[in-house]
């Protein structure tokens, strides 16, 4: 057996690994913290995000195991991804330490994450659409992640209507619905581009 990570386009797992690790501290936060910043958070949810992250960080140790040819991350996802990165740090700096504003809880930083995840998750399925449209395959990539993935959205819409229905939340965690329906509208298009 010949072991490849070929069909896997580098700019979605790294687009990935830091949505998932904005998200575990969004989450975390929420969780163990203070849900003003982020809505509801369950337990699910942790879990969720630690098992993704987890998931993602196996994937970039495939990657530096198993051949790639000419996959690459490219610089417009390295700019992207570092932007994200240093506005969280002045804007955490800037907030939290030298306290130079206060914003209200639907603007901080750890919304900001939230935010971000959002951001990542709307491009991070493009390159993988493209990659797979030009080598006109997905061989060497996993059609069962996003199996898995329509699954776990779908779960997660299932979860907030029947907490809905019974009133047993307010609250509602708008970065999670949105990352489920961007989930759900994704994953249908790598099916339909699989089968």
């Amino acid at each position: 057996m010949v072991f490849s990570v070929e069909g896997m386009n580098f700019d979605f797992v790294a687009m990935n690994l830091t949505g998932f690790l904005l998200y575990s501290i969004y989450n975390t936060y929420g969780y163990f913290v203070n849900q003003e910043s982020t809505g509801r958070v369950d337990l699910n949810d942790i879990i969720f995000t630690y098992h993704a992250l987890f998931a993602t960080l196996l994937t970039v140790g495939q990657i530096m195991c198993f051949p790639f040819k000419n996959n690459k991350v490219h610089t417009p996802t390295i700019l992207l991804l570092l932007f994200m990165w240093g506005s969280v740090i002045v804007y955490a700096t800037l907030t939290l330490q030298m306290e130079i504003f206060t914003p209200e809880p639907r603007l901080s930083v750890i919304s900001f994450m939230g935010y971000y995840k959002l951001a990542i998750s709307s491009l991070k399925y493009l390159p993988q659409f493209y990659w797979n449209y030009k080598r006109q395959s997905t061989k060497g990539w996993s059609i069962f992640n996003i199996l898995m993935d329509l699954t776990g959205g779908s779960f997660s819409f299932l979860q907030m209507g029947v907490e809905a229905i019974y009133g047993l939340h307010v609250e509602i965690n708008i970065v999670k619905l949105v990352l489920g329906i961007m989930v759900v509208i994704y994953d249908i298009g790598f099916i339909i581009q699989h089968y």
